[in-house]
């Protein structure tokens, strides 16, 4: 009678293994299974998106945002430049050759190179 009872005992303890394994592995398929619907659903979300329009015009709205911010920086960089080139009290005075020198870039000094207009 024991030995009926150990064995019946080991058969109900393989059968608890099995059921554990099984319910293991469907728990490793219950995951991936909602993995998959998340990433179906996110994509159903991106494609709604795209076929509206409002994907694009965010990535729009973005550029032409970062397309101000870098014409006002520009902008300030050019007013500096301009109040420090234009400021100083020689170019106030009419001694400052900076017009002359953008005038005619290609003459270097008076001994380099010069322009061909004046070679004519």
């Amino acid at each position: 009678m024991l030995n009926e009872i150990t064995q019946k005992k080991k058969g109900l303890a393989t059968e608890l293994r099995s059921v554990i394994d099984r319910v293991k592995a469907m728990d490793y398929e219950s995951k991936d299974l909602s993995n998959a619907c998340y990433t179906k659903e996110h994509e159903y979300e991106e494609r709604m998106k795209d076929a509206s329009g409002t994907a694009l015009v965010s990535k729009l709205k973005k550029a032409i945002g970062a397309i101000k911010v870098e014409l006002k920086e520009h902008n300030l960089n050019e007013g500096v430049m301009n109040s420090m080139l234009f400021s100083c009290i020689a170019m106030k005075r009419g001694q400052h050759h900076l017009y002359d020198e953008m005038a005619d870039p290609v003459k270097v000094s008076g001994t380099g190179t010069k322009n061909n207009t004046e070679e004519a």
